[in-house]
């Protein structure tokens, strides 16, 4: 009995072709570079969008300050991890206090991711204390100020001028965060 071996099923050993294998890796390593590129930290990116961020509420508070007729402010928070807006209504009797703006979500006090930092810088040409209140004036007239966030060996600044638009600088390669 003669048995043909390139018809027998039995004699075909099963497996995977080299071709089949390098389409597995070839899949697994795009998988992989994906899922990198999605949690890797983005820092520059991240100070970014806090710019932005504060941009915005910055922007919002100022025509709020005008609407309402009240002097609004910010401030950096105590440890410098974020910032709180303060708010004074035109109708204050003569003893001028400053209070946390409750009633706006938008305005509500924003904590900084873990290593960044907020504070003022300077407002009308003079340099501020880290817990400074910058203020919004409801007459529009708006003195130019520097605000800087710095994190995670990023830092940029936002400035005002006398027209009221904010600028970013693009974001610079800093020292250590403190």
């Amino acid at each position: 009995m003669v048995i043909n071996l390139s018809k027998c099923n039995l004699c075909r050993t099963n497996g995977f072709t080299l071709v089949e294998l390098l389409i597995v890796l070839v899949i697994l390593a795009v998988a992989a570079g994906l899922i990198t590129l999605t949690y890797t930290r983005d820092d520059r990116g991240a100070i970014q969008r806090e710019a932005q961020r504060l941009t915005g509420a910055l922007e919002y508070a100022a025509d709020r300050a005008r609407f309402r007729h009240e002097i609004v402010g910010i401030s950096a928070l105590p440890d410098g991890r974020g910032w709180r807006f303060w708010m004074i209504p035109e109708d204050a009797d003569k003893k001028v206090s400053w209070r946390t703006v409750a009633d706006d979500a938008t305005l509500a006090s924003h904590s900084l991711p873990d290593n960044f930092f907020f504070r003022p810088l300077h407002y009308a040409g003079q340099p501020l204390a880290e817990d400074a209140i910058v203020p919004l004036l409801p007459s529009g007239r708006v003195e130019p100020y520097a605000l800087e966030l710095r994190g995670n060996g990023w830092s940029l600044q936002l400035n005002s001028d006398p027209l009221g638009r904010i600028f970013a600088t693009p974001p610079e390669a800093s020292g250590a965060t403190p």
